[in-house]
């Protein structure tokens, strides 16, 4: 058998030029797959949020702007009802609010749940 130059050739170039495998995570199919995760776990946690919150009625909310000296014990001893237990009124402040201290920022906004002598 003969072989010519440029047949040598051909087999090396084709030998030496083999298709790469092509990794399933590259490039652009990782930026995707990143995309769709994200947006999986941004529809999930909106579905669980809304589940999971909004039990409270909002009309039985008092937005409060924290003043100097303020604290949640205070807040709560002025706008409880009569009779009711100070300190659940703290205790449901602290939770609504995701407070995990009793300290408390000067011109936070905090809410205060509240039930008015109308409701009872």
């Amino acid at each position: 058998m003969r072989t010519t130059y440029q047949s040598i050739y051909r087999q090396r170039e084709t030998h030496l030029h083999t298709p790469k495998r092509r990794h399933f995570l590259s490039g652009k199919r990782l930026g995707l797959f990143t995309l769709l995760i994200l947006m999986l776990s941004v529809t999930f946690g909106s579905i669980v949020q809304a589940w999971s919150g909004g039990t409270e009625d909002p009309e039985n909310m008092l937005q409060v702007i924290v003043q100097p000296g303020d604290t949640v014990w205070a807040l709560a001893k002025e706008y409880m009802n009569d009779g009711d237990d100070i300190r659940q009124h703290v205790h449901d402040i602290l939770q609504h609010n995701n407070l995990v201290g009793r300290h408390l920022q000067v011109g936070e906004i905090i809410e205060i749940p509240f039930v008015s002598s109308l409701d009872r």
